[in-house]
């Protein structure tokens, strides 16, 4: 049916709803035009089963993309939720390989340095004085050069290391023992307290006190009269000068028979 009939019809139509409103009638008068035949009724039923059958499946498609589009948001919504916890994961597993790289490289830098570092135990001249041991007062207090720059035994020591020395932390105190029995408490008889660089003579004095009677006096009556230290030092070696001490720390003090460096001095602090 072409758009000027189905205008037609509906114009028709129209009448007659107009006339079912008022309680008029169409008059039999009327143009054959104003009729409606029974075809007429038929068609313009049939075309507006047709539209409202078109209206119902168009609000149910309508329906349907609003049940997908939401039934999508909704899976897009937990797709995002599940990509931000695998992100979550990765971030923490990666931060924890990260922890585990820094502990594995400073691991490696501490085995280094220890394969680096070696002990070295230095005998030092003691002297003191001519006096006995009359009125001993405890803690004796002595003193004297504890190294100076040099290589006293199989390490040069400069006078720059020994400046570092006096400054490190590490070295602002430490004991006395006897003959290196560094795991031995009862083999410790004192400390060394102050450190202090001397640029005059390059070297380091000390001060520190014995506090065992019997090794105090012996000290003071000169029966004591050398000392060795344990140095520990990075290995360093140069051109001309071989075997070079560095970042030195000092574990101990110890009183011993023989002593290995002459020119270092102690005496008893009066």
């Amino acid at each position: 049916m072409n758009n000027e009939r189905y205008n037609e019809l509906i114009e028709k139509l129209n009448k007659h709803l107009y006339a079912d409103r008022t309680g008029r009638s169409v008059s039999p008068k009327s143009s054959g035009r104003d009729r409606l035949s029974l075809s007429d009724n038929l068609l313009i039923t049939k075309d507006l089963q047709k539209e409202q059958s078109d209206k119902m499946a168009l609000h149910l498609i309508n329906t349907l993309n609003e049940r997908k589009s939401l039934n999508e948001k909704i899976k897009t919504e937990q797709v995002i939720q599940r990509v931000n916890k695998y992100l979550t994961l990765m971030r923490y597993k990666y931060a924890e390989v990260e922890k585990l790289k820094r502990l594995h490289i400073l691991s490696d830098y501490y085995s280094s340095m220890k394969e680096q570092s070696s002990t070295e135990n230095l005998s030092i001249g003691i002297e003191v004085s001519e006096k006995l041991s009359v009125g001993l007062i405890l803690p004796l207090k002595v003193r004297g050069i504890f190294l100076s720059e040099g290589r006293p035994a199989k390490r040069f020591y400069s006078s720059i290391e020994l400046r570092k020395a006096v400054s490190n932390p590490i070295n602002q105190k430490f004991p006395i023992m006897l003959d290196h029995r560094d795991n031995e408490v009862s083999a410790m008889v004192g400390a060394v307290d102050k450190l202090e660089y001397d640029s005059g003579i390059k070297g380091i004095r000390w001060w520190g006190h014995i506090n065992d009677e019997t090794f105090a006096r012996n000290v003071m009556d000169g029966i004591i009269t050398d000392v060795s230290a344990t140095i520990f030092a990075k290995d360093v070696y140069d051109a001309s000068l071989g075997k070079i001490g560095v970042d030195l720390t000092f574990k101990e003090l110890s009183l011993v028979v023989n002593g290995a460096e002459p020119l270092n001095l102690i005496e008893v602090d009066r």
